[in-house]
């Protein structure tokens, strides 16, 4: 019994991005003054994937750099007030603008003011402003800073960015000049931080250290620790100080050797024939073998493997050496009865059983063997006429295979007891002869071929276990194991017929009854991919997108070399086809004689239509045995091609896994429009002020990993998000009024799902919620002179719109993607994800946070399974099964089965369709036996008494022809049977004694039919015993005087039988149903007790075997669940969990399962219990209480009490 394993895949350590870089601190913020030394920064990063046990280890977890102007307290300075005018009473003129500053530590707390004062000053808190008057220059808002245009510094470059800002209003008469205009642009340093830092990277762990004197087991293991920067490079070790170091030493264990593991045994081989007998004629018995495989070699002085193959001896009797052999006397002179001179008489020779020395042993050497007994007696004739001996006449000889009319079939006696010398003896007729038949013989197929048979011998069985780790040829691609693909043969029957329609013997044709010739299983192609391509890029920006990545398919079409079709050519391939015509005899002059044919070989390979690149074509003669192994061959042929389409593998090979995976990725939402500063306002020509327009830039950046904005596409940023490219502008003149730049949108109400119904209704039909509006405001930058127009309106309401500023925002799921096994497996446990995006109305991505997270689907991720290939195995063919062969026109078919080993994955291979394969029988003529009639009782002249009776028995053939008895025999002839033991088992006596009584003698009655043959197929007999009896008429005279039968014979007597093979009795599924069969095919309603009972359906559930009684359990280690609506049909089979019982859950609706243990049943028991012995004990007192009354009088009763009362 096979069952599934797996090994866990290595994890590698997966760890998170970088942090920004803290603060530049010195080495010891505890000393006072801190220390002048140069300071440092650090970074942290943190584990996402431990690594597991023979993964990558994690790279450092945390990096430091140096830096100047280090500082243990830093100041964090709120925004700027409003401009506050040093003379209230004006509208405009020089002011002030204040902030707020607090003091934090080198640990981000707060810390009083006093430090950070001490060691960096007074806080920036104030500085000067101006509002502009009336005929002052006005100047804008500043722009955003632009990106940093680098990610980090080093020592000879450094990040920078820029804002700008443009004049909106000229100066007028006595008013404040603008700003130069190189002053309306700003740049700065930026990422001023260091691309890396100094980090802790240990070296490689050395050997494991044993302590003194051992050669294995537990041990301590080092290795060397460096400083090193982030280009690897060896840095003092006081650079990476007051960071945490890893570990430099750990347990270890030296193995004390990997024991060999290996396979359960295989069944049993059939029994071989014995191997050749040795000289000094020592007994060899048939045997079996049985073969196992190595799973995991020996290493390291582990415990070597055990044998891996092991003979028995056959259960059946051993057979006999060829050196034990029968040595007969001399031919004792042939003897008459005491008062016959001549007639028929008797001649006896010694038989004895002797070994290779002529040594004489126990006959029941040679009886094992497969010679028959020679005769003891014969019987021998003497002449009344002549003084002449003979002895009886042999058997006929066999006519000729072709005998051409004229020949003759001929008989022959001798003389014996020296008549040889006897002139007048030798007159005598010593040979007799008749004449042979003289027939043509025709060959005719008697069906159609058999399927393609591939013949797994014993050797191809030793070659595989020796060949065990060769399991993949030199393209990669799994070896089909001997013996179930490959060069084969298939039959068909053929049918010798005479020229008078006559069912002849085969060897009159010059065959066996079967023709073969050679044919080709194709063994199976397995689909084979190449190595997964790398991820794709995450196709959204913001919210949940898909990654893909793809392989390649590669089809190998193999073709046998001509090597080695010349090896099975000279050594398989020996045609012994026969030229078959139609089914009226042809003429004589055909077929006299039948010559081979040479045989084509012919692969099925896929036809160039189905296949367009490839073309192989393999057409073989092969030469009959006598020639040399020569081979033509016309082949073109692609050995791999690669493809990106998948196509079915061929001949039932491996199918194609997926070629595609995809799996789902989330972009950061970090796509944002970043726009440039506003050009300066262009008014119309040859005027300085106005209204016109201005123009700016914007781009779409993201962050990426290095913390760098970069530009990417404009369709990773939300289209309707997209900020202006241009618009109107206004250039006040002097003494008008200048307002500020409109603020944002305020935004709209939300979407929530906590609204009503009828409001919900309400927005899926507006739009937005009702009466919903948005504003924006502006500020007065500079008042207008006295008189002069008045200000524009500093607030501007609009509705809200849907799907323009107003938004319904909802999570989306999409479909699991593809199972992604964990680490670098193709197969076993992995993970599988699904996209759930938070998207508003319209489908565009948002940021999560926009959605309610309390309503977010889960799970995003789940644990899945990639099915790992496990072919399909199947059992060794079983020995023929002659069973249902039989004589005539209709031989019948031998059947051989072979058993499901090992169940195939779903990415295995599959099963062969066909577990059981025919091949015709011989065509062999009806032969039986011809018994004649018994003669009258031949009492040698005597009038009663006894005598003897004779009758004619021969066999006879379809014509009805007599033909040699061997031909009768050949169905139940067993080797070490002498003929009397045959005549007798199979009721073939020409001659038996007879009883004639005498008047006053004992009268019997005719002896009853033979029973039927009794024997124990359960021992392996093959012979047994048959018994008939017979009864008294009348008792004899004599016997009634003395008071005891006078009756010559035994009333009843036995003989041995002979009867064909035992049947067996097993389980088969016929139509669906599981029927019991017998051996020749009767099914019948006993017989398979105690056999293994096939299931029906078969076990599909992973994790599932059939029990020995047809019913599909778990393994060993795993829990049934079983079907709610069909009682005892298993579902699945889940890990035994670790609990005494389980709990009942009367809510969820689980049914009571067999093989749970219910807590309601158990108490239920209990209470019954409890009842009953209530009832019992209730019953027993009340039964005790009247008989105790009637028995004791009552002051009796009172004495009982009163004697055991303590005084």
């Amino acid at each position: 019994m096979c069952c599934r394993c797996e090994v866990g895949c290595e994890r590698d350590c997966v760890v998170g991005p970088w942090s920004a870089w803290s603060i530049c601190t010195p080495t010891d913020c505890t000393a006072s003054p801190p220390p002048a030394t140069p300071g440092f920064r650090r970074r942290r990063r943190q584990v996402v994937v431990n690594p597991s046990l023979g993964g990558s280890e994690c790279p450092p977890l945390e990096e430091q750099s140096e830096c100047h102007e280090a500082q243990c307290h830093q100041w964090v300075l709120g925004k700027w007030s409003a401009c506050l005018l040093t003379n209230p009473e004006h509208p405009c003129g020089h002011g002030n603008q204040l902030r707020n500053a607090s003091c934090l530590d080198s640990a981000g707390a707060e810390a009083p003011t006093e430090e950070c004062e001490e060691e960096l000053g007074a806080a920036p808190r104030q500085q000067e402003c101006h509002v502009p008057c009336s005929f002052d220059c006005v100047v804008g808002t500043w722009s955003e800073w632009s990106p940093c245009t680098r990610p980090c510094a080093d020592q000879l470059h450094v990040g920078y960015t820029q804002r700008n800002t443009s004049i909106v209003a000229p100066p007028g008469p006595g008013g404040r000049a603008c700003p130069p205009p190189d002053e309306l642009t700003q740049v700065e340093t930026c990422r001023v931080e260091p691309c890396g830092g100094a980090a802790w990277v240990p070296g490689p762990w050395g050997q494991c250290g044993l302590p003194a004197r051992a050669a294995c087991g537990p041990g301590r293991q080092e290795r060397e620790l460096f400083c090193r920067d982030h280009h690897n490079n060896t840095l003092p070790a006081y650079k990476c100080s007051g960071m945490g170091r890893p570990e430099l030493e750990r347990a270890c264990e030296v193995s004390c050797g990997t024991a060999c593991t290996v396979t359960s045994w295989s069944e049993w081989s059939p029994c071989l024939a014995p191997d050749p007998c040795p000289i000094d004629g020592v007994l060899v018995s048939s045997v079996q073998r049985r073969w196992r495989r190595v799973l995991v070699e020996a290493r390291e002085g582990g415990e070597p493997c055990p044998p891996l193959s092991e003979d028995r001896g056959c259960a059946h009797a051993p057979v006999t050496c060829t050196t034990h052999h029968w040595r007969t006397g001399h031919w004792s002179p042939c003897t008459l009865a005491d008062d016959v001179e001549c007639g028929t008489g008797f001649r006896v020779r010694r038989v004895e059983c002797v070994d290779a020395v002529g040594a004489v042993v126990e006959p029941t050497h040679c009886l094992l063997g497969d010679n028959i007994v020679p005769e003891s007696g014969e019987e021998c004739h003497v002449h009344c006429s002549e003084a002449c001996v003979t002895s009886g006449w042999g058997t006929w000889t066999p006519c000729p295979i072709h005998p051409p009319c004229g020949h003759t079939s001929d008989r022959t006696r001798k003389l014996l007891d020296g008549s040889e010398k006897n002139i007048r003896c030798l007159n005598l007729t010593l040979r007799e002869s008749i004449e042979c038949p003289c027939h043509t013989f025709y060959t005719n197929p008697a069906g159609t071929w058999s399927s393609c048979l591939v013949e797994r011998t014993l050797e191809s069985e030793r070659e595989g276990v020796e060949g065990q780790d060769e399991d993949e040829d030199e393209t990669g691609s799994l070896v089909t194991p001997p013996g179930l693909c490959g060069v084969g043969r298939r039959h068909r029957a053929l049918l010798c017929t005479r020229d008078d329609g006559v069912l002849a013997h085969p060897r009159s044709c010059g065959h066996n009854g079967v023709e073969e010739e050679p044919c080709m299983v194709e063994c199976p192609s397995d689909c084979r991919m190449g190595p997964w391509g790398s991820w794709s890029t995450c196709n959204a920006s913001c919210g949940a997108g898909l990654q893909h990545r793809t392989r390649e398919s590669h089809f190998p079409f193999r073709v046998p070399s001509p090597l080695t079709i010349a090896h099975y050519t000279h050594h398989q391939l020996s045609p012994s086809t026969f030229t078959t015509n139609s089914p009226s005899p042809p003429s004589p002059q055909t077929l006299p004689h039948h010559q081979p044919t040479p045989t084509t070989l012919t692969t099925n390979l896929p036809s160039p239509a189905t296949y367009p690149h490839h073309q192989p074509t393999l057409t073989t003669n092969l030469p009959p045995l006598h020639s040399p192994p020569t081979l033509t061959h016309n082949t073109t042929l692609t050995t791999t091609s690669t493809r990106q389409m998948l196509e079915p593998s061929l001949w039932g090979g491996r199918p194609c896994p997926e070629a595609r995976q995809s799996r789902a990725c989330w972009g950061s939402c970090r796509s944002v429009w970043v726009p440039g500063g506003w050009s300066e306002c262009q008014v119309t020509q040859g005027q300085d002020c106005g209204t016109g327009t201005q123009t700016r830039t914007i781009r779409c950046m993201r962050e990426a990993v290095t913390g760098l904005q970069v530009e990417v596409l404009g369709r990773e940023c939300d289209a309707s998000l997209s900020p202006s490219l241009q618009q109107y502008c206004h250039v006040s003149c002097p003494g008008q009024c200048v307002v500020s730049s409109w603020s944002p949108w305020s935004p709209c109400p939300l979407v929530s799902s906590e609204r009503t119904l009828v409001d919900l209704i309400l927005v899926f039909v507006m739009g937005c919620p009702e009466n919903s509006t948005r504003r924006r405001n502006r500020q007065v930058v500079r008042r207008p002179m006295v008189g002069g127009e008045s200000c524009p309106p500093l607030t501007e309401e609009q509705p809200c719109v849907s799907g323009e500023s107003c938004w319904r925002y909802s999570w989306r799921v999409g479909n699991w993607t593809s199972c992604v096994p964990l680490g670098h497996s193709s197969c076993g446990e992995g993970v599988r994800n699904r996209p759930v995006t938070c998207v508003r109305t319209g489908g565009a991505a948002v940021p999560d946070w926009l959605c309610p997270r309390d309503a977010r689907p889960s799970p995003v991720e789940t644990w899945c399974y990639v099915d790992c290939p496990i072919d399909c195995e199947v059992t060794p063919w079983t020995p023929w099964d002659d069973s249902k062969c039989s004589c005539g026109e209709k031989p019948g078919e031998m059947t051989r089965r072979r058993y499901l080993a090992v169940n195939p994955s779903e990415s295995g291979r599959p099963c062969p369709s066909h577990l059981e394969e025919t091949r015709p029988c011989p065509a062999l003529p009806c032969y039986t036996w011809e018994r004649g009639p018994w003669s009258q009782c031949h009492l040698q002249g005597g009038s009663c008494g006894h005598g003897y009776v004779e009758r004619n028995v021969s066999c006879v053939g379809p014509g009805g022809q007599t033909v040699d008895s061997h031909l009768c025999l050949a169905l139940v002839h067993v080797g070490g049977h002498t003929w009397p033991y045959l005549a007798r088992a199979l009721d073939l006596n020409s001659r038996d004694g007879c009883y004639v009584p005498c008047e006053g003698d004992c009268e019997l009655t005719e002896w009853a039919p033979w029973s039927h043959c009794h024997r124990d197929c359960s021992r392996g007999h093959q012979g047994g015993t048959q018994a008939r009896s017979r009864a008294v008429l009348t008792e004899g005279s004599q016997g009634r005087e003395n008071g005891q039968g006078s009756c010559p014979g035994p009333l009843w007597e036995t003989r041995p039988c002979l009867a064909g093979p035992c049947l067996n009795f097993t389980w088969q599924v016929i139509n669906g149903t599981i029927r019991c069969v017998r051996g020749d095919g009767l099914v019948v309603t006993g017989g398979c007790e105690g056999g293994r009972r096939p299931c029906m359906p078969e076990c599909l559930v992973r994790g599932s075997l059939c029990s020995s009684v047809g019913a599909c359990v778990c393994r060993p280690g795993l829990r049934p669940l079983y079907s709610e609506k069909q009682r005892f049909r298993l579902t699945s089979c889940v890990p035994v969990r670790n609990l005494t019982f389980p709990l009942p859950q009367p809510l969820s609706g689980a049914k009571y399962l067999p093989e749970d243990i219910n807590v309601w049943m158990f108490a239920m028991i209990g209470v019954g219990s409890a009842f009953v012995v209530f009832v019992v004990i209730s019953m027993y007192l009340l039964c005790q209480s009247p008989r105790e009354n009637t028995t004791t009088p009552l002051t009796l009763r009172r004495q009982k009490n009163l004697r055991h009362r303590a005084v």
